[in-house]
């Protein structure tokens, strides 16, 4: 396993974002790899051994899943580790068509296409003084999102691996084709044991099961629920339960299968598994992979770019590792 020395990349670190947790930085020696740096306030709760074995684990895979883990996941490629141990570990960096512009017409943001993108949408026409170019996705598109996001889950989860912190933030999405991309994968953690962080969940988006105690494989199937019926009912706030979702989403235009597999995740008890979301979703596209739904397709989005098919190359060529 690669563990690099903080030291050898400082001078080619530049900072692009901040969070609760971090810092990340783009590596300018290293072809489209960041650098996640743990805050001071977050070390002493930091389990590097726990990071560790996610970064390892992978290796352990078949090609195909290794490539689909790759492909859909800012996992963990490397340790990144200063005199004081563990301080962050290297990723992949958000590839183009998983932003969009929104904003003033003068000076639009660029922003990443996050599960709240799709939550918020609405029908309206952007006003005249603001500028937009995210994909207005429709629920067929809203269906091959899910779709993509279960099949990850589903080798996740054969693995015994929980995604934890499963939130409007941490899912991004480009379409053509629909793709959805999970960050912040330091909550991931095996299931039954302490990943590298802290337990942490979002506001809204919290199993009412598990009562303060650690996220597991069933509260990530009852995540999935409500990031389907969140972005499908346009509803960022109510409590999901299976009356919400029954009340907001039967009788529409979204499948009657769909509503249930939706109201089942988010029971208390008898959730399904990723499998069956897998399952129930393939079962809406037929005819050669037409959709059934009777609704206007995704329009087209920003042209996508492969993530790659295995684990980032890290070129240690002017990096030094330890």
């Amino acid at each position: 396993m690669q563990t690099l020395q903080h030291a050898a990349l400082a001078p080619h670190l530049d900072r692009i974002a901040s969070g609760g947790e971090g810092i990340v930085y783009r590596v300018s020696s290293m072809p489209r790899t960041v650098l996640k740096q743990y805050k001071e306030t977050q070390r002493p709760q930091l389990d590097g051994a726990a990071l560790s074995e996610l970064v390892q684990v992978v290796d352990q895979w078949d090609a195909p899943d290794k490539a689909r883990v790759f492909s859909r996941t800012a996992w963990p490629s490397a340790l990144v580790a200063d005199d004081r141990g563990v301080c962050g570990f290297l990723m992949v960096e958000i590839d183009d068509p998983f932003y969009g512009h929104y904003g003033l017409r003068a000076n639009p943001r660029r922003v990443l296409c996050d599960w709240n993108q799709l939550i918020y949408q609405t029908s309206a026409p952007t006003p005249a003084h603001l500028i937009s170019d995210m994909p207005r996705v429709q629920i067929e598109g809203i269906v091959q999102l899910l779709q993509d996001l279960a099949a990850t889950i589903e080798i996740l989860h054969r693995k015994s691996i929980v995604i934890g912190d499963m939130s409007g933030k941490n899912l991004i999405w480009t379409v053509a084709p629909n793709r959805v991309f999970i960050i912040d994968c330091d909550s991931f953690h095996f299931d039954g044991r302490r990943g590298a962080c802290s337990h942490k969940e979002s506001p809204g988006w919290v199993d009412p099961v598990l009562t303060g105690r650690p996220t597991n494989l069933e509260s990530d199937i009852y995540k999935l629920g409500v990031a389907a019926y969140r972005a499908l009912a346009h509803d960022a706030h109510s409590p999901v339960t299976r009356a919400q979702v029954t009340q907001r989403l039967t009788g529409t235009s979204i499948p009657a299968s769909l509503v249930d597999l939706i109201a089942s995740s988010v029971e208390p008890t008898g959730r399904p598994i990723a499998a069956d979301w897998s399952a129930t979703l393939a079962s809406l596209f037929k005819f050669g992979g037409r959709p059934t739904i009777g609704t206007r397709a995704s329009p087209a989005g920003p042209p996508t770019s492969s993530l790659g098919p295995s684990r980032p190359r890290i070129d240690l060529r002017g990096s030094p590792s330890s």
